[in-house]
């Protein structure tokens, strides 16, 4: 029986390194992805992967317990990309070029068989993710990309679950509105 996330937590703080390994393990390619939908840049979301994971585990003793080890380490990950954002406000308009240019490389290649409408439409949705406002577009990728329930979302977020529904439904309307062209 694989240990739960408390166990292991329990047995960091005790000095364990295994223990270690197998949360960050655990919880690894989730961190770096939610950063990557939120930042759209590979780097930065390895960055902010690792910075989460250092301070997780600098502050488990602080780790209560009252929400998932992964609900608290999402937590992180969040504010660690929300001050990412907030110190590129200045450079934003500069940087905005080079983003689009990132993102269409690293749009989702199309499938086996799909064609280049396809990959082109992957990039239009993925471009149009990433001009949601922040709030919508956390929800937005947290909902769709994670597959995370709005209950989760919301403790994630620290906010009523009442919240999270409403920044989707602005998101989906936000996203239908700039999509309207593509025909499914």
């Amino acid at each position: 029986m694989a240990a739960t996330d408390n166990d292991l937590v329990e047995r960091i703080c005790r000095g364990d390194a295994a223990g270690l390994a197998l949360l960050a393990e655990r919880y690894d390619g989730e961190a770096y992805a939610l950063a990557y939908r939120l930042l759209q840049n590979a780097a930065t979301a390895e960055d902010i992967r690792q910075t989460a994971f250092l301070r997780a585990f600098g502050r488990l003793g602080e780790f209560n317990g009252r929400a998932a080890f992964s609900t608290w380490l999402f937590r992180i990950v969040i504010n660690l990309c929300r001050d990412w954002h907030r110190s590129q406000r200045v450079r934003e308009k500069v940087l905005q070029k080079a983003r689009d240019a990132h993102l269409q490389e690293q749009a989702a290649a199309p499938a086996t068989g799909d064609g280049p409408e396809e990959a082109e439409m992957g990039r239009r949705v993925a471009r149009a993710v990433r001009a949601l406002p922040r709030q919508a577009r956390e929800v937005v990728v947290m909902r769709h990309y994670m597959d995370l329930k709005f209950t989760e979302i919301a403790e994630i977020l620290e906010t009523p679950v009442s919240t999270v529904k409403s920044r989707m439904a602005v998101g989906l309307k936000l996203l239908r509105d700039s999509l309207e062209d593509i025909q499914l």
